[in-house]
């Protein structure tokens, strides 16, 4: 098989580092809250933007705070310092704000909670009839690529589900499910570009039996940079079918045809809605 693409890539990283974000969103866009970045907070930014958006129209939960201070920075086109947030820090109370850039994935673990639609769900590895699950986790679910240039959401899913014992989530479906794409090997970042389709199953434990059900990629982060805990995280999400991309403080911009192509291409956490 073709090997995986490991060497970084300089026109992602030149194009959003000179991407002109315009003063204000383009007409018919809606509004999103604004985030500042005062040192090295991109991670937790682009995590809370693309779950804000994520969770539009579903159950809140324990996050309800945070949700509806992101709604108010976005009715009064305000920017604010997310981090030194009360409803934030309750939902994190063992994260460190120590102004170092961090693991987006790893922050998403922290920011799962435990009621509502952005919650954590469990999956465990099974062989049929056997009485004990021999392996178990929490999402997201951390997805391995597959080798070669280019790959689909689909083919991920389907490496993570065939491990010899057949791995699903093993909860009811959710609403909302988060994924990571394992894109860092060692010091090497895979490069691969996914595939702008939207829509994959899930597999899901049911009895004797596997059942698969249908989501769809509503938001996700993108990084940019050669490793996890430096470069930089931007959040994306979908509206009316066009990608909008997110930058910290900058207004949301809807992506032309060359940044949803390289966004795809640093696509590494998404957020699942079932359809």
């Amino acid at each position: 098989s073709a090997p995986q693409s490991k060497a970084s890539s300089p026109s992602l990283t030149a194009f959003f580092a000179s991407t002109k974000k315009p003063a204000e969103s383009p007409h018919g866009l809606p509004a999103g809250p604004r985030l500042a970045n005062p040192s090295n907070y991109c991670y937790a930014n682009s995590v809370i933007l693309a779950s804000h958006r994520a969770l539009r129209g579903l159950a809140w939960g324990q996050p309800e705070a945070l949700m509806r201070k992101l709604d108010s920075l976005t009715h009064d086109a305000a920017v604010a310092n997310i981090t030194e947030e009360k409803a934030l820090q309750e939902l994190v109370p063992h994260w460190t704000w120590d102004g170092t850039q961090q693991d987006a994935a790893e922050f998403l673990q922290h920011f799962l909670v435990a009621d509502g639609a952005l919650k954590s769900h469990p999956w465990q590895s099974r062989i049929f009839h056997h009485p004990q699950p021999l392996a178990e986790g929490a999402t997201p679910l951390y997805l391995p690529l597959p080798a070669g240039p280019t790959f689909n959401l689909q083919s991920c899913v389907q490496l993570w589900h065939d491990q010899g014992a057949l791995q699903a989530l093993s909860s009811a479906p959710g609403d909302l499910v988060t994924v990571a794409l394992c894109r860092y090997v060692g010091e090497d970042k895979i490069q691969s570009r996914m595939s702008q389709c939207r829509q994959v199953s899930l597999p899901f434990h049911g009895g004797d039996r596997i059942t698969w059900h249908n989501y769809t990629i509503v938001a996700g982060v993108l990084h940019v940079g050669d490793t996890a805990q430096s470069g930089h995280y931007q959040a994306f999400y979908y509206e009316g079918g066009q990608m909008v991309l997110t930058d910290d403080a900058a207004p949301p911009f809807a992506a032309d045809r060359e940044a949803r192509a390289l966004a795809v291409q640093g696509s590494y956490l998404l957020f699942l809605r079932r359809c």
